[in-house]
């Protein structure tokens, strides 16, 4: 497995087909994926209430078993102990805990639609950049490490 890893926010876990392709991205050993209980919180809420909008029977179920089986399949994404560095991180109040959960991993990169909360200037002290993940995928971005960006500048996507 490499050793790039990559914060999954909400946004991008609720929706089926970049769930899709960042988890099998994962599976396939091409990066290591992140998230936290509260993302997954996030996850869970949302999209119990979409599920229930669209007239689904049981989502409670199903989205718990959607969950479990990301959690099954890996392990090793839950990040924990990041609680503490909430306070101090300076982008949108509530997604502080992502950029939090990304610190404590040590992830390369933060995959999420949210822009608008994790404005420049509010994240910049964390030593992190913002940059477009593809350009056929432009509401997706990510937001790479300066020290991974400096020792590897051959690799930032554009």
């Amino acid at each position: 497995m490499t050793s790039f890893g990559a914060v999954l926010d909400a946004n991008v876990l609720m929706m089926a087909g970049p769930r899709d392709t960042l988890l099998r991205a994962a599976e396939a050993g091409l990066y290591r994926p992140y998230w936290s209980e509260r993302i997954l919180g996030e996850v869970r809420r949302n999209l119990i209430e979409l599920l229930t909008r669209r007239g689904r029977a049981d989502p409670d179920v199903a989205v718990s078993y959607l969950i479990d089986e990301m959690c099954g399949q890996f392990p090793e994404a839950m990040v924990e102990g990041y609680e503490p560095l909430i306070p101090v991180m300076t982008n949108e109040e509530r997604d502080r805990h992502v950029l939090a959960a990304a610190v404590v991993c040590r992830a390369q990169v933060i995959v999420t639609e949210n822009l608008g909360d994790f404005p420049p200037p509010r994240w910049s002290p964390t030593g992190w950049r913002r940059s477009r993940w593809t350009r056929s995928s432009p509401t997706c971005s990510i937001w790479i490490r300066r020290r991974w960006c400096a020792s590897s500048p051959s690799k930032v996507p554009t």
